[in-house]
């Protein structure tokens, strides 16, 4: 788009004129700025459910270097958005959370940043004229309404145009330094999404047609590279049913494709769409056959990315929802059409009044633009009437589904993401009732409040009642609902309901608006029994009294936690322990995680899944002081040095017992202070039985066993382990007994541990065929080294330290 610079004394327009078109230009990108801020709303909604969310688990669950560098680049739907998935991660990293509508934000200035760009680069005053308000005009409209209004779509379609945009102009500079820094923008557009691959072979055009051939050599290796990465682990997502390129399936996808192409000229008619795409195919082609990349050496190949980016997506969406027309996609044609139209401008221009062209091209741009806004006005209007209704149905009912609108296609899913969002403090959804300070309270006087209805399901905690003070006008937002349990003191504001019938049954007062509605997602309040009160502000100040009414949520049913989502996006059931000893049972499909504390204050986590039912005990525990608990629930209860025993398993049953990576913060500490303990689960002993002999696999190689008297290690005389048996170590003091007594399993492995027993003790073994020392780290990620065997192993009283441990030197005791 260079061209040669225009001689200074030569004024383009007068200064009126300037002003005029000044104003017509930034119109659209005001517009559409301001309709995005206010249809912007800091909720999860679809992608970023599976997306943000997930990610913010992960991470606040904790991680080492390589799980997050394996998080960042993992495939989502044939996409690698690590730039997106960078800016979530250092807004966690700085705030503790993510707010969308600031992700929205930054969205929409990445189109900013591309038009500011490619208008910086066109060269003359004329030609700068002339992009500005062809991309003002065909990106600044309601066609682009989904990117605009919602940051998951924005803060990727919008940033790889950029991303791209930057790459082109940088190697069409020539110079060395701008190929290392094209080279670096294309990585980063390859990783947003995946037609910024596009930017390799669109960048070898423009380096081919300078003949620049080192530079071509290198950037096809590097592409290649990049390339062979992002296909690495690649695999579709079988709910996209990726056509094959057979006869048929070449046909769908490249009518499609010129759908895709004529979409944003036809304003969306799919009958006109393919006619208008072959047209900017044809147009493009014609382009590239008599201007050369030389000619327009950043217009043409990004309009040529462009339009080989549609491609792609053609090819992973043209089954997709029937082929839908998506507004997110509409960018990448708009921008094409953008640039094919500047091109043929730049080709009629005529030398002697080079600002002729405005006469045609800003009343038509007008013309279009509003058109466009008239015509997906509605369609707009809907996408954020369905978005609304869906948040107001998550948040009146405390689950997502229950009405046509949803959060997202599965909405069971959605439900359990966004409550363990919630729970771990990383994300909130709105809520009709938000948790306010506690004041300093005096007894209610001439208080008088009636409970209609208070009822507990497995989402929601619904309050019905009204509240008001004699000789007060109830004004709204007055009331407060107050919660006190043994260990919980929580006020929450309410929604006012207008109540006409105190009206009739109190003349005297003006209680109109006494009435109020609290909903709150059980997930959100700790499972306590709390008695249930009502506080209003007066001049005497917070007025209180409590009702005999209670909200009764510790009972046995509440203390398991269901539907939990792990960050390896593995749902669960966990329970808390609250009792020294607790018996349970995993679902079908589910594991059933039990939580307590070690006596190293590590948080432990035991998870059994498939058959059987698993025992802890804590022996003599005692409670975690101060409370081990995240924003609003207990993360445990008791502390104590647990035996775990399996009864009825059989060969579907697993059992990993491992340290929790994250260590949650004692409650009322500031940040940064965090429980103590080595990261390393410490306990006493595994006993399992089964059912038919049979077993699946022990994974505690974040696990210590030790104990002072009794068994200590895994004991499971005569089952056989159809897959890994791995202990970290086993030690035993005083009087204790070391055992590895299993029926049979192949692989069996110390992991960081050496098996050295402070008590001289030797290891009573069974059903070992290899043990192998190998190296492990904590859940901190502290390295732990392979170590040698320190002990005697016996098996039938006969020593087999030699025969069973691989090349391993035995220590002396």
């Amino acid at each position: 788009m260079t061209a040669p610079p225009e001689p200074r004394s030569r004024k383009f327009l007068p200064r009126y004129t300037l002003f005029a078109l000044c104003a017509i230009t930034l119109a659209p990108v005001v517009y559409m700025l301001a309709r995005g801020l206010m249809a912007g709303r800091n909720v999860a909604y679809m992608d970023d459910i599976d997306g943000t969310l997930m990610l913010l688990i992960r991470l606040h669950e904790g991680s080492s270097l390589s799980d997050l560098t394996r998080w960042l680049f993992e495939v989502s739907n044939e996409h690698r958005m690590v730039t997106s998935r960078l800016l979530v991660t250092l807004s966690y990293w700085l705030t503790g959370t993510v707010n969308f509508q600031i992700l929205g934000v930054i969205g929409n200035l990445f189109v900013c940043g591309l038009c500011a760009l490619l208008v910086r680069t066109a060269g003359t005053t004329e030609r700068r004229w002339g992009m500005a308000l062809l991309l003002v005009g065909l990106l600044f409209q309601l066609q682009h309404f989904e990117n605009f209004f919602w940051s998951g779509s924005s803060i990727d379609h919008f940033q790889v145009p950029l991303l791209a945009g930057g790459a082109i102009v940088l190697l069409a500079r020539g110079s060395r330094l701008a190929w290392l820094g094209a080279g670096a923008l294309a990585l980063l557009a390859t990783f947003t999404l995946a037609h910024g691959l596009v930017v390799w072979p669109v960048g070898a055009l423009m380096l081919v047609a300078d003949r620049r051939w080192r530079h071509l050599t290198s950037w096809l290796f590097v592409g290649a590279v990049t390339g062979g990465v992002y296909f690495l682990t690649f695999e579709f997502n079988p709910a996209h049913h990726v056509d094959a390129f057979s006869g048929s399936g070449t046909i769908r996808i490249l009518r499609f494709w010129l759908e895709l192409l004529g979409a944003p000229l036809a304003l969306g008619e799919r009958n006109l769409a393919p006619a208008l795409g072959a047209a900017l195919v044809a147009l493009l082609a014609w382009q590239v056959w008599t201007f050369k990349l030389h000619r327009e050496r950043i217009a043409l190949p990004l309009a040529l990315w462009a339009i080989g980016s549609l491609g792609l997506v053609a090819v992973g969406r043209a089954n997709l929802g029937a082929g839908a027309l998506s507004s997110r996609y509409y960018v990448l044609a708009s921008l094409a059409w953008a640039l094919a139209i500047f091109m043929l401008q730049q080709r009629w221009r005529d030398e002697a009044r080079p600002h002729r062209f405005l006469v045609w091209l800003v009343p038509g741009l007008a013309i279009f633009n509003l058109a466009a806004n008239l015509k997906f006005a509605g369609e707009a209007r809907r996408w954020i009437a369905e978005r609304d209704q869906a948040i107001t149905d998550f948040t009146r009912h405390g689950r997502d589904g229950t009405g046509v609108a949803k959060l997202h296609p599965h909405p069971d899913h959605a439900t359990r993401v966004i409550r363990q969002a919630e729970e771990l403090d990383v994300f909130e959804m709105p809520s009709t009732s938000v948790e306010s300070p506690l004041p300093v309270t005096l007894p209610g006087t001439g208080f008088s409040t009636s409970i209609d209805r208070l009822a507990v399901d497995e989402h929601l905690v619904t309050i019905d009642g009204w509240a008001a003070v004699a000789g007060r006008v109830a004004r709204p937002g007055d009331v407060h609902v107050v919660l006190i349990s043994a260990n919980e003191k929580r006020v929450h504001t309410t929604m006012t309901v207008p109540r006409s019938d105190l009206i009739t049954t109190f003349p005297g007062e003006r209680w109109g608006q006494a009435g109020f509605h609290f909903a709150l997602r059980r997930s959100l309040l700790p499972p306590e029994n709390y008695q249930v009160g009502v506080l209003i502000p007066t001049a005497r100040g917070a007025e209180l009294v409590m009702t005999k009414q209670r909200l009764e949520l510790g009972d046995a049913a509440a203390m398991i936690e269901r539907d939990k989502v792990a960050p390896n996006r593995i749902v669960y059931d966990e329970l808390a322990l609250r009792n020294p000893t607790a018996t349970v049972s995993a679902a079908p499909g589910k594991p059933m995680r039990v939580s307590f504390v070690d006596l190293h204050d590590n948080l432990v986590q035991v998870d059994l899944s498939g058959a059987g039912t698993m025992t802890v005990n804590l022996g003599s525990a005692t409670p975690v002081e101060p409370p081990l608990r995240g924003k609003e629930r207990r993360w445990a209860f008791l502390k104590g040095h647990a035996t775990v025993t399996i009864k009825d398993a059989d060969d579907s049953t697993h059992l990993a017992i491992f340290s929790a990576r994250r260590r949650p913060m004692l409650r009322g500490s500031s940040p940064g202070h965090e429980q103590p303990g080595d990261g390393i689960a410490q306990l006493a002993a595994v006993s399992i039985a089964s059912r038919n002999n049979r077993f699946g696999s022990v994974r505690a190689g974040n696990a210590h066993f030790s104990a002072q008297s009794g068994v200590t290690g895994i004991d499971a005389p005569g089952v056989r382990f159809s897959g890994p048996v791995n202990v970290g170590d086993i030690t035993a003091f005083e009087n204790a007994r070391p055992v590895f007594q299993l029926g049979y399993a192949r692989d069996t492995r110390i992991v960081g541990g050496d098996l050295f027993q402070p008590n001289g003790s030797a290891v009573a073994v069974s059903g070992v065929w290899r043990l192998r020392f190998v190296p492990g780290q904590t859940s901190r990620g502290v390295p732990l080294p392979a170590r040698m065997n320190g002990a005697t192993l016996l098996s039938d009283g006969q020593d087999v330290t030699a025969r069973v441990t691989i090349n391993v030197k035995t220590l002396p005791n």
